[in-house]
């Protein structure tokens, strides 16, 4: 019996690590294509370029039309690069007479112009981020600086006003309201918040690439 239960378990683990069962090629890219189509009507192409992708490798029939479509989800994923190369692929296997022909010849436009445009963006932003990086130490040294300055003129006037005070204590006929500096109104963290803002540089942040340049 104990041999026998030992037999068993080992059945049960083999077939536990078996593969689930898949649908035959074809049936599956089939399944696939219904489920983009339902996707692309709704408006969700976030996770549909992995499904074209499936299918391409299931080596199964695909429509005539499969180059089109994936181009079209890479172009509203911002895919433009990719959605460029299946739009070739579809014009240039299927020529002037595709059924997707004009929409293809749009798509194709749309990506070549939405590339370009957040490319110079891209490069301008990242020529800002490279001088602003190159000022950056000398305006924080001076920041620095200034708030040394500060600190010390602070302190300044609030060891004056005490000795001051301290003195009047012993003097006879002083006047401290009068004759010494000005009460403080601000902390010293205050005083050195408040130039920070107004004067202090903000560390430049690194361009965030357009999705299809990473």
């Amino acid at each position: 019996m104990k041999v026998r239960a030992i037999f068993v378990m080992v059945i049960a683990f083999f077939v536990a690590s078996l593969p689930a069962h898949s649908l035959p090629p074809q049936i599956e890219a089939d399944m696939l294509m219904k489920e983009i189509g339902e996707a692309s009507r709704s408006g969700n192409f976030k996770d549909l370029p992995e499904k074209f992708q499936r299918i391409s490798e299931l080596k199964a029939q695909v429509p005539d039309s499969f180059h089109f479509h994936w181009g079209k989800t890479l172009y509203e994923v911002n895919q433009y690069p990719s959605a460029i190369a299946h739009l070739d692929t579809y014009l240039t296997s299927k020529g002037t007479k595709a059924k997707f022909y004009e929409d293809a010849l749009t798509l194709l436009s749309k990506s070549r112009i939405e590339m370009k445009k957040q490319k110079e963006e891209y490069d301008t932003a990242m020529r800002e981020y490279e001088q602003k990086s190159s000022e950056y130490p000398t305006l924080l040294k001076a920041c620095n600086d200034e708030e040394s300055s500060i600190k010390n003129e602070f302190w300044g006037r609030l060891n004056s006003r005490t000795a001051c005070i301290e003195d009047c204590r012993r003097t006879p006929g002083c006047r401290k309201q009068l004759d010494c500096p000005d009460a403080l109104n601000l902390t010293e963290i205050q005083y050195l918040a408040i130039h920070r803002k107004l004067s202090c540089p903000s560390e430049p942040v690194l361009p965030k690439k357009p999705a299809w340049m990473n």
